[in-house]
């Protein structure tokens, strides 16, 4: 922290505060506050204590630190007067998925609907002035007590911004590994490789929304599982790989839904951060009932 102190310029206010996330994980975050500053980026400590554990420096970390902090310190402030007046800030609604059992606590807190196994919650979209990228605000039951508003007023404005803030984004898991390849061949990462579909293999497609923002939210886009399933000419199973996406599968039945299942509880425990699971279920698509089923 001394470091730090002397680091950045004064005024400043450094501090460590634990922070619960998604699922109910909880992390030391780190947050520089500049200033008359009115925001300021929390970094989460606690991947850098893992390196710091695995035998990185700490003077390797510390830098590393610092740079996140400058890469994403704010230029400017953002304006919170607009979010005291729902007229304001009812066109930065937006929903998002997240698993109900898992965040039991959250949900004590925050407006709510129960959907599936999970639950559809909802922030407010914030921009930051002529920087890139933007910030969330999770709305609690105080904010709609704060503006007089139902909790079926929050869900049908989130039905018609996000799926204009967000866009929806369909693209085959091929092309995105290809791309992928592509972008960490052309850094020297790993070598550039070729990936071609054998002929009896399903095809793959990954659902999410062009900011990659909560983006399994796009299940609740009004009539778009239709339209795919219409495309597919199939149903589909719908697997949850995390908040932000989910893999669509054309499917002729919901016989294989166990061992679908399966499988999204393996990469859930392998490959995911605790914080980005959605469910450890599969879900069926069924283009007679236009209807998810588990």
């Amino acid at each position: 922290m001394d470091r730090l102190q002397a680091e950045i310029k004064d005024p400043k206010t450094i501090s460590i505060q634990p922070v619960t996330r998604n699922n109910g994980c909880r992390l030391d975050g780190l947050i520089i506050m500049e200033g008359e500053r009115n925001i300021a980026p929390t970094i989460y400590l606690d991947p850098f204590f893992e390196e710091y554990q695995s035998g990185k420096s700490f003077s390797v970390l510390y830098e590393k630190i610092l740079s996140v902090y400058r890469q994403n310190r704010p230029e400017n402030d953002i304006n919170i007067r607009f979010f005291t007046d729902y007229e304001n800030t009812k066109d930065r609604i937006a929903f998002k998925l997240i698993h109900r059992e898992r965040n039991e606590e959250l949900l004590g807190k925050i407006p709510f609907i129960p959907y599936l196994d999970l639950a559809i919650v909802f922030y407010c979209l914030i921009d930051f002035p002529n920087e890139p990228g933007c910030g969330t605000i999770l709305i609690h039951n105080s904010h709609l007590d704060y503006w007089h508003i139902s909790l079926q007023d929050l869900f049908e404005d989130a039905q018609k911004n996000t799926p204009r803030m967000l866009h929806q984004s369909l693209r085959d898991i091929h092309d995105v590994i290809t791309e992928l390849s592509d972008k960490l061949s052309s850094t020297g990462t790993i070598p550039k490789a070729s990936f071609v579909r054998e002929g009896n293999e399903p095809s793959m497609y990954i659902l999410s929304n062009t900011e990659n923002l909560y983006g399994a939210g796009c299940l609740l886009y009004q009539g778009l599982l239709a339209r795919y399933a219409r495309q597919m000419d199939s149903d589909f199973y719908i697997l949850p790989s995390s908040v932000h996406e989910v893999i669509l599968i054309p499917a002729s039945s919901d016989k294989d839904l166990p061992k679908m299942s399966e499988m999204v509880e393996s990469v859930n425990t392998t490959a995911l951060l605790p914080e980005e699971i959605l469910s450890d279920h599969a879900y069926y698509y069924s283009r007679e009932q236009d209807k998810i089923l588990m």
